[in-house]
């Protein structure tokens, strides 16, 4: 990917940064293209060596559907849509909207938020949330049969039963291989307690890397990097 010399330090770095990122992979002369700007313009932009006019900030927003605010560094928030999204519109309930507040009003804010944004980012948390709404309403659609309580002790059928669900996820098999209707609501909902559990290890450890040395090494667990 061309970019523009970096003989001198950009003076506008913030704004560097959000412009290259939606140049992407495009050259100088495709971006420029694209945006109806001059080569040397887009440029200049890309070195960090200017910043747009009004005029010129409008088309490169318009263009690329961004927010303002964002391209200049003064948001993280880089889609206008997303700025102001009410809870509405999230379809979050009171309860929820009352929790996030009170995460925003405790001592360590600033970290609690991080977590949170982390645990809600990844991929495998909106499979967890999917997974666990397709156990639910299994669960529901089985409430006239008896359907054992979930697994919540040691005896020999939930070992089996975990045993099983243990073997299929190391063999990459799904769990809509078992048979028995039970032993598949069982096995699911071994398999989300296993997926939160992962998911809470990424959360704590993924920026830590002395404290998941220092686990490893006590406990001999090997965590995802």
């Amino acid at each position: 990917m061309n970019r523009a010399k970096k003989d001198a330090p950009p003076r506008f770095p913030e704004f560097r940064e959000a412009f290259l990122e939606l140049m992407g992979d495009m050259t100088l002369e495709q971006f420029a293209k694209k945006l109806g700007m001059s080569r040397a313009t887009v440029g200049f932009y890309a070195a960090g060596q200017r910043i747009p006019d009004a005029l010129g900030l409008k088309k490169i927003t318009e263009t690329c559907n961004v927010s303002a605010d964002w391209l200049l560094g003064i948001s993280d928030y880089k889609y206008k849509q997303f700025e102001r999204m009410t809870a509405a519109e999230l379809g979050l309930s009171e309860k929820a909207i009352f929790a996030l507040t009170k995460i925003k009003e405790m001592n360590n804010h600033s970290s609690s938020i991080e977590s949170l944004n982390s645990l809600l980012s990844m991929d495998k948390f909106y499979s967890l949330l999917v997974d666990i709404s397709h156990l639910k309403k299994a669960i529901e659609d089985n409430l006239k049969k008896k359907i054992p309580a979930p697994f919540t002790n040691e005896s020999k059928q939930a070992e089996m039963i975990k045993s099983k669900a243990e073997n299929l996820l190391n063999q990459g098999g799904g769990l809509y291989k078992v048979i028995d209707e039970t032993d598949y609501l069982k096995m699911k909902e071994y398999y989300l307690q296993s997926a939160f559990s992962e998911i809470v290890n990424k959360v704590i450890f993924d920026k830590n890397e002395t404290l998941k040395q220092l686990l490893s090494l006590e406990q001999g667990i090997r965590l995802e990097p």
